[in-house]
């Protein structure tokens, strides 16, 4: 239900001038109707009102629908010093709400750290995951691997090599390797040409005249 709020006052009273500094310090939300009393024609007015009977300034009237609470004097002072206790106290407990709120996300945020921590460290711990290297090799991966030089190193290589017999027959021959072959063939035919040049220098010196 809106209510309105009416005060009555006067200028020439240091009572009502202090009630008046109370109600603006205290900035309360409230809209205040302030209505002074100063001029005859108004004073007059509320003499002469059968509604509502007024001895002394300052005086509140609430005004709600047909109902008018009044206060006056004193009362005026006890009324608004329980407004500005209620307030403070609304003020206190909105605070008090919006830290527990602050407290409870920062609790909640802590918890997931302190859950998480576990987890990182644990998975930091766990050694990295190796390739599987007892898989068989495929006859092409072996073609491909030899032609790496950077995987041949410094090999020695042997005179000879195995020539293994995949039929399913088994027994297996060792044969020196075509290229070695080749290298003795050229070797025993220049040590043919060379005799060969001997024995005919030595018959062109027993036969000069040959």
């Amino acid at each position: 239900m809106n209510q309105n709020f009416v005060i009555l006052f006067s200028k020439y009273s240091p009572v009502c001038k202090k009630f008046v500094e109370i109600i603006e310090n205290a900035k309360l939300n409230i809209n205040f109707n302030l209505l002074c009393i100063d001029n005859s024609n108004i004073r007059d007015r509320i003499k002469n009102s059968n509604d509502i009977d007024i001895k002394q300034v300052p005086c509140l009237l609430i005004l709600s629908g047909a109902n008018i609470d009044k206060y006056e004097g004193q009362d005026c002072f006890i009324w608004i010093n329980d407004i500005i206790i209620q307030q403070k106290n609304l003020l206190l407990q909105q605070q008090q709400e919006q830290q527990l709120i602050l407290q409870q996300q920062m609790n909640e945020k802590l918890n997931n750290i302190i859950n998480d921590e576990p987890k990182k460290q644990q998975e930091q711990s766990l050694p990295p995951e190796q390739n599987n290297n007892n898989t068989f090799t495929a006859i092409d991966d072996i073609d491909s691997n030899l032609e790496d030089e950077n995987m041949i190193g410094d090999i020695k290589i042997e005179s000879t090599y195995r020539d293994f017999d995949i039929s399913g027959n088994g027994g297996s021959s060792a044969k020196k390797r075509p290229d070695h072959a080749k290298r003795e063939n050229l070797l025993s035919a220049a040590m043919q040409m060379q005799k060969s040049r001997e024995l005919e220098d030595k018959n062109m010196s027993k036969n000069p005249n040959f």
